[in-house]
């Protein structure tokens, strides 16, 4: 993972002022060139959560601390935080959520991961931040426990105005001003 970034470390852009890429995008004609200004990719992390209560058998549930209801209801704050963090567009999804042994018994453990897409580093840190203390708030709430694992992806592509304006002029130059777009939305794939 980051191939590119051990490169960076080893000094291959010492010296660079900027770096231009280029992705291919089916919505975009053969020959056309698409250039985005400011914030561009989304960044993508991934996460993991593991949560902790008491195991009890379902006719005795005041015995237990029921973990699977306490995740169930960190996914549903979760789900609802990007709106209430940015203004942004900023993608939270839980994939996948995995709890309880039979039916009739309150699972003590439960755990869920899913992934959050944001644009731009200061939504990324906000949204990471929400996240945790989402997650916390839940666990002090419901007597249960819960470890978080945020696995931090490659950052996401905020263009620069001046080296955009640059690339934008090169491209019109290459192809013709009718085959160059201004991509009005980011992409957050």
């Amino acid at each position: 993972n980051g191939g590119a970034e051990r490169m960076v470390r080893e000094g291959c852009l010492d010296g660079v002022t900027a770096v231009f890429g280029a992705h291919v995008s089916p919505d975009l004609p053969a020959g056309h060139i698409g250039v985005r200004y400011d914030k561009f990719y989304a960044a993508s992390d991934m996460f993991e959560v593991n949560v902790k209560g008491i195991t009890s058998h379902g006719a005795v549930r005041e015995k237990g601390i029921d973990a699977l209801a306490a995740a169930a209801e960190m996914v549903t704050e979760l789900l609802a935080l990007p709106p209430k963090v940015t203004k942004d567009k900023c993608v939270l999804t839980v994939g996948r959520m995995q709890s309880g042994v039979a039916g009739n018994i309150m699972p003590g453990e439960a755990e869920f991961e899913g992934i959050i897409r944001t644009l731009g580093p200061e939504n990324r840190s906000r949204m990471e931040k929400a996240f945790k203390e989402t997650v916390k708030a839940v666990a002090d709430r419901t007597g249960t426990t819960a470890e978080i694992d945020f696995i931090h992806s490659h950052p996401g592509v905020v263009n620069e105005k001046s080296m955009t304006d640059l690339a934008f002029k090169a491209a019109r130059e290459a192809v013709g001003e009718e085959k160059v777009h201004v991509i009005e939305e980011p992409i957050m794939i």
